[in-house]
C-alpha cells in the first residue's frame, strides 16, 4: 500500500488475512506505529486473532524498537533489507502460528 492508511483499509477488507504483516515504520498519511496501533484495536474489536507485524525500518536505535512494541509490533528487520533476515524472521513467527514457510 502506499501508505499507512491504504494499508489498514485493505487489511481490514479482506476475507482472509495475512499470516504476517511487514509494515514500512515511515509512511505518509498514517506511519506504520498508528497503522499497528489500529490493527490491534480491530483485532480486540473484532475478536481476531494476533497476527505478526513486523517493523521494517531502518531506525535501529532502542528507542525506536521500545516505541514499536509499544505500538503492538513483534519484531523487526532493519533495512537495507537481507534475505537471510527475511527468512529467519518469517520462520520464526509463520512458525509460531503452527505452520510452514515455504521459501522459493
Amino acid at each position: 500500500a502506499e501508505n499507512g492508511e491504504a494499508a489498514l483499509a485493505l487489511l481490514e477488507s479482506l476475507e482472509v488475512r495475512p499470516k504476517m504483516v511487514f509494515m514500512d515504520c515511515h509512511m505518509p498519511v498514517m506511519d506504520g506505529l498508528q497503522a499497528t496501533r489500529r490493527i490491534r484495536e480491530f483485532e480486540a474489536t473484532e475478536g481476531k486473532p494476533r497476527m505478526p507485524v513486523i517493523a521494517v525500518t531502518a531506525e535501529v536505535f532502542e528507542e525506536n524498537r521500545a516505541a514499536c512494541r509499544k505500538a503492538g509490533m513483534d519484531d523487526f528487520i532493519e533495512k537495507p533489507l537481507k534475505l537471510e533476515t527475511l527468512h529467519a524472521v518469517v520462520a520464526k513467527h509463520i512458525g509460531k502460528a503452527g505452520l510452514r514457510p515455504i521459501f522459493t
